[in-house]
């Protein structure tokens, strides 16, 4: 009975630590954007601020980049809902910005270039590819 008790907690543990940092309520949805150094090149700072869209039309998304250093590396949250009307999930990520195209391990984001407030992203997922327009939402103003 014991050994049945031990394995049932280590089991809710498991499944505990597996959702930590994904499904969320609307409060991880605010994140400060910081204030680019002086020397950030304004290609690259035109990226942070909060981003919104559906992947496919269809699920919300929201990336909100909120850190960028002069050499084009920063940090974004992402968010997303698995079915709608579902709760948010989020996961923090690292970028680089390589060739216009701001670079987090399967998203790659792109600012249009005639309208810096919309872009694209695209989702290169294990299952399959998504695609989403975005809309900048939040900003710093430049």
């Amino acid at each position: 009975m014991i050994g049945f008790m031990r394995f049932g907690l280590a089991a809710l543990m498991v499944v505990a630590g597996l959702m930590t940092g994904c499904a969320t309520d609307d409060s991880a949805r605010t994140l400060k954007i910081q204030v680019p150094a002086s020397t950030v090149p304004p290609e690259y700072a035109a990226y942070l601020g909060k981003w919104v869209g559906k992947w496919d039309n269809k699920w919300p998304v929201e990336f909100t980049v909120w850190r960028v250093s002069d050499n084009g590396e920063g940090s974004l949250r992402y968010m997303w809902k698995e079915r709608v009307g579902g709760p948010w999930s989020k996961r923090d990520r690292t970028y680089k910005i390589e060739e216009g195209k701001l670079v987090s391990t399967v998203i790659t984001i792109e600012i249009d270039a005639e309208n810096s407030n919309t872009t694209k992203a695209i989702g290169r997922f294990s299952k399959r590819t998504r695609t989403a327009a975005l809309t900048k939402i939040e900003g710093l103003g430049f």
